[in-house]
């Protein structure tokens, strides 16, 4: 679940690999999109899997070409394609 204010703003669905995070969905209700709520829900996953020393992982629907762009945005690359959609993954910072 992702709050805002009190109030029920999205969901988000994760799920740790031994080599990887992997997040299967985040949904924000259309009212809250637009407020960097999204990005600020994504840079806690990034740092979650920082301190494990873990990539993220996603993929994107083809038809959802704005959410290709938020994860470009973010720092995730393309890392594979299909008829489907798209993978992409984040590799946390190297020290």
């Amino acid at each position: 679940m992702i709050g805002h204010d009190g109030e029920m703003a999205g969901c988000l669905q994760t799920r740790q690999e031994a080599d990887h995070l992997y997040v299967l969905g985040i949904g924000l209700h259309p009212r809250f999109q637009g407020r960097g709520i999204g990005a600020a829900v994504m840079d806690a996953v990034k740092q979650r899997a920082a301190s494990m020393g873990l990539p993220v992982r996603l993929s994107v629907f083809r038809t959802n070409p704005r959410a290709l762009e938020f994860y470009l945005r973010l720092g995730f690359r393309q890392t594979g394609e299909s008829e489907s959609g798209r993978t992409m993954e984040w590799q946390p910072p190297q020290d």
